[in-house]
């Protein structure tokens, strides 16, 4: 959770720094491109206006009211050799619909301006523009990758400092957690174990009989408490090492649905079991077995009474599809999102049904430990859990 949560922080912060970084640095390009141009622009339209070329990366070729060139100033070039060029150039500018423009392959810019004698047109180089544009990029560029290398330095280091608080909060949270449990586990077992034996006794009759049973159920609810919550610490604690190897899941979910086809139609639900062959994951054996337990445990407490429970497990290209589909009252729209929270519990669906809404809070963190997400699908005609993880040959 802690490292996820670093991994968002140092995300959202290079994001918005790079972001701004990216609007700056196309700003300053665009504002000099622009000025270049201006100024391009205000370069030819003195050429034009002076009747000669102050620079020498500009000429004018004057055109007659018959788009004749009979004049060409500033040209550096040999008219007996490059004056074809020029005559393409200015048919190119003439045929224009605009009168400012660049010529394409070629590193020319053109302006052209009508007079009483036919048509003065301004050609200037842009390679100076071009190569003082890509001079920009290619600072530009460095200063960002500096920059990003700084930042992400910076923003490791304060993702560390501003989540020490919140990782001791939650190791002193796990801390307790684990040590209630197992502090709860010795007179949970003392209360149980008592219950059976004065349940077997034959001096306990009637209404004290009851009062036991009662006790004991009590007793096994918290057992089972105790061990979701030990679960739910274990499965959040960034700090244990998980052992993950090549998992037969096909195996591991008949070997599952086996197990429960006597129990499930004890409680007189329908089963059914729709399982692919040779499906290899890459996981934990031990959280993959607690994940579909989960599904078909929900599926049997929320179905109806002689409800529908199906569990398929199918190979769709590089991707293992488990899905435990059961009859039921729908969860709302809004409430999905909730149901992984723990501890909660939709009271208007699951009314009358045991537990204490840890379940669904140790498979979600089981699916992100797995690299995937849990997907529910709950209308009129059931409630569908489904993950899919990426198998291995």
């Amino acid at each position: 959770m802690i490292k996820r949560l670093k991994r968002k922080f140092i995300i959202i912060n290079m994001f918005s720094v790079l972001l701004v970084m990216f609007i700056a640095f196309y700003c300053n390009y665009s504002f000099n491109q622009a000025n270049m141009y201006t100024e391009s622009i205000n370069g030819m339209e003195k050429a034009i206006n002076d009747g000669s070329p102050k620079t020498m990366q500009t000429f004018l070729v004057f055109v007659n009211n018959y788009d004749k060139i009979y004049q060409v100033r500033g040209y550096k070039g040999s008219l007996t050799e490059d004056f074809k060029d020029v005559s393409i150039f200015t048919i190119t500018a003439l045929s224009a619909k605009n009168d400012i423009g660049d010529i394409k392959g070629t590193n020319l810019r053109f302006l052209k301006k009508t007079t009483p004698d036919g048509t003065v047109i301004a050609f200037t180089s842009t390679v100076d523009e071009t190569l003082a544009l890509e001079g920009i990029i290619r600072f530009s560029t460095y200063i960002f990758i500096c920059c990003a290398l700084v930042f992400f330095g910076v923003s490791v280091y304060l993702a560390n400092i501003s989540t020490e608080p919140v990782e001791e909060s939650l190791e002193r949270r796990k801390q307790f957690i684990a040590d209630a449990s197992h502090e709860l586990k010795t007179p949970l077992t003392a209360i149980m174990t008592s219950a059976e034996v004065l349940l077997d006794s034959n001096e306990i009759n009637g209404e004290d009989r009851g009062w036991i049973k009662g006790i004991r159920e009590s007793a096994e609810d918290m057992s089972v408490l105790v061990n979701n919550m030990l679960n739910l610490a274990r499965t959040e604690d960034d700090t244990v090492k998980r052992i993950e190897e090549n998992v037969d899941l096909s195996e591991l979910t008949m070997t599952l649905a086996l197990d429960y086809e006597y129990i499930l139609f004890e409680a007189g639900k329908t089963f059914s079991i729709d399982v692919d062959s040779n499906i290899t994951v890459f996981g934990n054996s031990g959280e993959l077995k607690q994940l579909i337990k989960i599904f078909l445990d929900n599926a049997k407490k929320y179905s109806y009474d002689n409800g529908i429970i199906k569990l398929s497990l199918k190979n769709f290209q590089d991707k293992a599809v488990l899905t435990v589909f059961n009859t039921g009252d729908p969860i709302p729209n809004d409430e999905i999102e909730k149901i992984f929270e723990r501890f909660y519990r939709v009271d208007k669906v699951r009314s009358g049904a045991s537990g204490y809404g840890l379940g669904l809070s140790i498979a979600k963190n089981i699916a992100d430990n797995h690299l995937t997400k849990i997907h529910v699908n709950s209308d009129s005609y059931g409630t569908s859990f489904s993950v899919a993880l990426k198998t291995v040959k």
